[in-house]
């Protein structure tokens, strides 16, 4: 197996980690692969929790010749959990038949299971004798830090989601005790470990608990008899204040609506300054039928925001140490492909064309995950430069060309005035626009149309922002799930069967990057008539006007 088939199996045994799965999935999904990209014969595995003096089996593969014994603690398994390091070697001959592992294997790999702490070791076992490389040792340890990260990920997710659950379960049963007994109302508030409000129809407060005292760094006094859509106001991730109308409180209230709503990733502001990451979830107060109020559960995300940046360094970390192989793999291509070592047959060229292609979508892949950890992780830089935008459009263009000269689209480009000379990140640009113009691509059928719009946009107060437009006649985006077409890894059912090599990275990566730079995307789409994406970019964070570019702030780090 070649090096870039080894790298997608860990590629995607580590994503596949990311999913809500028990730790013995995890461990023989990581099993499994490192038999593959390691290439031995069978293996299994030995789990120790921390805390614990002996090992136990949790996972053998099917062709395992013998019941593995459990390690000794002069054997090599108690060697790697001390060095935390893989050990790779021939089986040596022991005395005692019982302990001779000779007849069924020559050579042994143990891979640590190994990340800030220990959960056991891999054991790969070769019928015959095997020469060890430094890139299977490289392979070793990514295997084994992976599949440690990926349990550590899982363990804190399921015991999060267990604690949401029971929460979430507790506040709506002694909700409904609050309204029936008053007498209650102190006792129970104040065991709740949510931020609980109560507001009438006017959105006026009436009751408030400890918690959301604390969440909110305001008394009692200060929050009760006013209005919760004045009093507090609420933050999106990019700082922007969320407007009146679309407060879940205000259309709980306004619309009359008999489920709760549930929103996410929304901020409150302290006296102090001080951010907090919340959830919030508004339910209807009825008596007879009747709206009589809103009663909003706030919950304290930090706990979860760390979890995300977990997975986002787990991310970083698997795309950083994929990089540097791909890119060898890479030149070594162009280096054949160019003919420098010597004539290649018809059939030679084209395996190594399709060795080529793979490798560069791998790549994008990668680059795909390090702008997305980066932009999560607050690593993103950007870099101002002078560009024409135009220029840098139609160089995406010709980099999507060749699908839509082969499905014989019908494009459509129209830029305005005044885009000649921007003082802006062309890194930023390009990753919206490929995004946006090759997802319209792929999914409009032969002989569609795509069109492309950009424009200087006038905004209030002399400021001016970037206007894209990208319209196709595709397949569309079906309406039960355009709530969740900027989701990461989110692709909808309709164009999933059509492209299964879609990562379900790209409209994520765009939303988040023009949430980076304060600005606005969205989008209008009607199954089977196609989809048109609006992005707005402010200048300001991304880019500005060349004249009123500053040479100092040339690099600016968010």
């Amino acid at each position: 197996m070649d090096i870039t088939k080894k790298i997608g199996l860990l590629n995607q045994a580590t994503l596949e980690s990311l999913k809500d799965l028990d730790n013995n999935d995890v461990i023989e999904k990581f099993n499994i692969m490192a038999l593959k990209i390691l290439e031995a014969d069978f293996g299994f595995t030995f789990w120790k929790e921390e805390g614990n003096k002996s090992y136990k089996l949790a996972y053998k593969s099917p062709n395992t010749p013998y019941e593995p014994r459990l390690p000794r603690k002069k054997g090599y398994n108690f060697k790697v959990e001390k060095t935390n390091k893989p050990y790779m070697g021939n089986v040596k001959k022991e005395k005692l038949p019982e302990y001779d592992l000779t007849p069924y294997m020559k050579s042994i790999m143990i891979i640590p299971i190994f990340y800030k702490r220990r959960y056991g070791n891999f054991v790969l076992c070769y019928k015959k004798k095997h020469v060890f490389t430094n890139q299977e040792k490289s392979l070793a340890i990514s295997v084994g830090n992976a599949a440690a990260q990926a349990i550590t990920i899982n363990r804190l997710f399921k015991n999060q989601k267990k604690f949401n659950t029971k929460l979430e379960n507790l506040v709506q049963d002694r909700t409904a005790e609050l309204i029936k007994d008053k007498a209650k109302d102190k006792a129970l508030l104040a065991s709740i470990g949510e931020g609980i409000i109560a507001t009438d129809t006017e959105a006026k407060i009436f009751l408030v608990n400890s918690h959301a005292e604390e969440i909110f760094g305001k008394s009692k006094k200060e929050l009760v008899g006013q209005s919760l859509l004045d009093v507090q106001p609420l933050f999106e991730e990019n700082g922007k204040e969320v407007e009146r109308e679309n407060r879940p409180t205000y259309k709980l209230l306004k619309s009359g609506l008999k489920a709760k709503i549930k929103v996410k990733n929304y901020y409150v502001v302290r006296k102090d300054g001080t951010r907090i990451p919340v959830s919030i979830t508004v339910s209807p107060i009825k008596h007879n039928g009747r709206l009589e109020g809103a009663i909003e559960v706030i919950h304290d995300i930090v706990k979860e925001k760390e979890m995300d940046k977990a997975k986002s360094e787990l991310i970083s970390l698997a795309s950083h140490q994929l990089r540097t192989p791909l890119s060898a793999i890479n030149w070594y291509a162009e280096v054949l492909l160019k003919e420098e070592l010597g004539k290649l047959n018809p059939e030679q060229k084209r395996y190594l064309g399709e060795i080529s292609n793979a490798n560069k979508k791998m790549i994008e892949l990668v680059y795909d995950f390090l702008n997305v950890s980066r932009i999560e992780l607050g690593t993103f830089q950007v870099k101002f430069s002078e560009l024409d935008i135009k220029e840098t459009a139609e160089g995406v263009i010709k980099e999507v060309m060749p699908l839509i000269l082969y499905k014989k689209i019908k494009l459509t480009e129209k830029y305005r005035p005044g885009l000649e000379k921007l003082m802006a990140d062309k890194k930023i640009l390009r990753i919206i626009l490929q995004n946006l113009l090759s997802n319209a691509a792929k999914y409009t059928p032969n002989k569609g149309k795509v069109s492309m719009e950009i424009s200087l946009k006038q905004r209030a107060k002399n400021k001016s922002s970037l206007y894209i437009e990208v319209r196709d006649n595709g397949y569309g985006i079906p309406k039960e799930h355009q709530q969740k077409i900027f989701t990461k890894l989110f692709r909808a059912d309709n164009v999933a069967k059509m492209d299964t090599e879609g990562s379900g990275l790209g409209l994520y990566l765009v939303k988040s990057l023009v949430d980076f730079c304060q600005g606005e995307v969205w989008f209008k789409s009607s199954q089977n008539k196609g989809t048109t994406f609006f992005v707005d970019l402010p200048f300001g964070v991304w880019g500005k006007p060349a004249k009123d570019f500053k040479p100092q702030q040339e690099t600016v780090k968010i």
